[in-house]
């Protein structure tokens, strides 16, 4: 693979007014990963604010459209699914560990350590006061704090239950609060994947920097460490309550960073495929005025089985519900003109003709408020229009955060959440889909979250905290002098007698060796509960 250098905008690096700021947005991953860093943008950007978006190749359009400079730090997100045959092979069947199996092979690391040298250059010419770093790009925000003195501020759009009230991703519970240990393997692994990239890397940036200057202790990309400074969480108070339990408190939830129903309209009447068209918005509004308020159904970046599956389990859904529906085409291209190749396809498609809509792409924010209820996977993104519109969802996860957020919408009683959607049938859907449908205290409910979520300006919130923090940390040389310090004070414990670093270190194991008796402890008390001797 090799990485498009593609870049628009000024990166001169001129003299510019001292009160507006040179603003990177760093982020990789799907759509829904990427659409509300570009808000941030946009908003940003109205601000008087210098805005280039370092993201995904596939996500240039959409940055650009939106009027913000793009710098093409990563390969095309969506490419790369689709031609690696084990990664897509690993999403169809909800498979975890093959899918983050790809993301931390020895291929993808070196693609990486090729980004780096042009990460570098850029930032030298674009001259960014501030870098938010969002999905993916933890190892490229500590190479601008370490090796180019920038701060860099996290911009999450989840997090995890540090408190080890419950395990994150649909991952087995597990009691006592043991589930803390399953986060910090989850946080192990993830460094040490950034630790083995950071060993090839060290040739373009220097230095070595993980397992020296940034260690499990300091790591920006921990859920269970504080923050340097503070990080963005693209979430509401009232979600992070449920979700993130013993979050820090420089973990600020803002609000959604949302671009606003008319905005998305007006992107589409313009031909911006990433919201629709004239022609689209016009079928929706007649099929809207002809049928009501309908299911929709949309699975995002998201794939369950091959796309014909996925369109036949669909329209069966609406079938056996009897309901309108609109079916988004997303990544998987969901599309009637799949189907034709079983039996059960001519009821399938003479029902799809007169009850469903199957559009490519929809703006959201205008959509989902005129739906009677809303099936999807739980991505970010799709979760917070879901939340904002009023109206119930049923989420059927496929991995990750989607898990969390099937939870939260059981706990907000504004929803249900099922099963992986591999796993799920169209009956099962059907049945669940009907539960909330027929359900007006869960209807009444969603209602009552969206007016909290459409309160908040959470995107006014992100950009008044990003301005104030660099007024008072970074223009007065306050940031740059405390990461300083904190060099002079690693060195000083590096040239410290060895006596000194054993007492230092040996805390630190009996925290560990404490750890380690507990789960043998655990292990062995469970073993003699069902009456096996362990290790045998």
């Amino acid at each position: 693979m090799s990485l498009s250098t593609k870049s628009t905008g000024d990166f001169s690096g001129s003299e510019t007014d001292p009160s507006k700021l040179r603003v990177v947005i760093q982020c990789f991953g799907s759509r829904g990963d990427v659409q509300p860093h570009v808000a941030l943008g946009v908003a940003m950007k109205k601000r008087g604010h210098e805005v280039c978006i370092f993201g995904s190749a596939n996500h240039g359009p959409l940055a650009e459209s939106m009027g913000l400079s793009f710098y093409a730090l990563f390969e095309d997100f969506e490419h790369s699914i689709r031609t690696h045959a084990d990664c897509l092979e690993s999403m169809q069947n909800g498979n975890l560990q093959g899918f983050i199996r790809y993301f931390t092979s020895d291929e993808l690391r070196q693609l990486r350590a090729e980004q780096i040298g042009p990460y570098m250059k850029n930032l030298r010419e674009f001259q960014p006061d501030i870098i938010l770093s969002g999905v993916g790009a933890t190892y490229f925000g500590e190479i601008a704090r370490h090796c180019l003195k920038i701060p860099v501020i996290g911009s999450r759009l989840s997090s995890a239950p540090i408190d080890g009230s419950r395990s994150p991703w649909g991952l087995p519970h597990l009691p006592f609060g043991m589930s803390k240990l399953l986060i910090n393997f989850l946080e192990k692994s993830a460094y040490d994947a950034d630790l083995k990239l950071d060993k090839i890397a060290c040739e373009v940036t220097g230095r070595r920097l993980y397992g020296k200057v940034v260690t499990r202790k300091n790591w920006s990309g921990s859920w269970q460490v504080p923050p340097r400074d503070f990080d963005l969480l693209a979430m509401s108070p009232q979600l992070c309550e449920v979700l993130y339990p013993g979050q820090h408190e420089n973990v600020v939830p803002t609000g959604a960073w949302v671009l606003q129903s008319a905005a998305q309209t007006a992107e589409a009447k313009k031909g911006n495929a990433n919201f629709g068209s004239a022609e689209s918005l016009k079928n929706l509004e007649g099929f809207l005025q002809t049928h009501g308020a309908p299911v929709y159904m949309g699975w995002g970046s998201m794939v369950s089985g091959t796309p014909t599956e996925m369109t036949r389990f669909a329209l069966k859904t609406l079938k056996l519900l009897d309901h309108p529906g609109i079916i988004l085409g997303g990544f998987a291209r969901l599309s009637p003109d799949l189907l034709g190749g079983d039996r059960s396809d001519e009821e399938l498609l003479k029902f799809a003709s007169e009850k469903v809509l199957f559009l490519p792409t929809a703006p959201h924010e205008a959509l989902f408020p005129r739906c009677a209820c809303l099936v999807h996977h739980g991505g970010a993104g799709t979760l917070n229009a879901a939340l904002r519109s009023g109206v119930p969802s049923v989420i059927t996860p496929v991995f990750f955060d989607q898990f969390d957020h099937a939870f939260l919408i059981e706990k907000l009683g504004s929803g249900k959440g099922t099963q992986q959607l591999q796993k799920i049938t169209a009956e099962q859907l059907a049945r669940t889909v009907e539960s909330v449908l027929s359900d007006e205290k869960v209807r009444a409910r969603a209602k009552e979250v969206a007016q909290e979520e459409t309160r908040l300006n959470g995107i006014e919130t992100a950009v008044g905290l990003v301005e104030k923090f660099v007024s008072d940390k970074v223009r007065t040389g306050e940031w740059v002098r405390s990461l300083e310090e904190e060099e002079k004070e690693r060195q000083r414990r590096e040239k410290e007698p060895l006596t000194e670093r054993l007492t230092r270190v040996s805390g630190g194991l009996q925290g560990a060796f404490a750890v380690v008796a507990v789960f043998v402890s655990l292990l062995l008390f469970f073993a003699l509960q069902a009456g096996q001797t362990p290790f045998a």
